[in-house]
């Protein structure tokens, strides 16, 4: 695993002097994304511990994805029993 630094763009300031902006990258093995059972898109938070970083999920995407999953099979059974409801009446 290596600290990439990639260029993101060039700007001018204020002042007209031309500056660039950097962006920091670490490729994370595929293992560890399995283990931990993150999924591309998973927004994390990070924390500086003495001379570790640590990341960490704001939310375990698996979670989030079960409940969106949950309210769409949830909305067939809904429809049909507002079907049934009305056929009642």
């Amino acid at each position: 695993m290596r600290l990439q630094r990639v260029l993101a763009y060039r700007y001018k300031d204020r002042d007209g002097k031309e500056r660039e902006h950097f962006k920091n990258f670490v490729n994370l093995p595929d293992e560890a994304i399995e283990r931990l059972g993150w999924d591309k898109g998973q927004e994390l938070e990070w924390e500086v511990q003495g001379d570790l970083l640590l990341l960490k999920p704001v939310k375990p995407m698996r979670a989030v994805r079960r409940v969106e999953l949950a309210k769409k099979m949830a909305r067939p059974c809904q429809e049909k029993l507002s079907l049934n409801k009305s056929e009642s009446e």
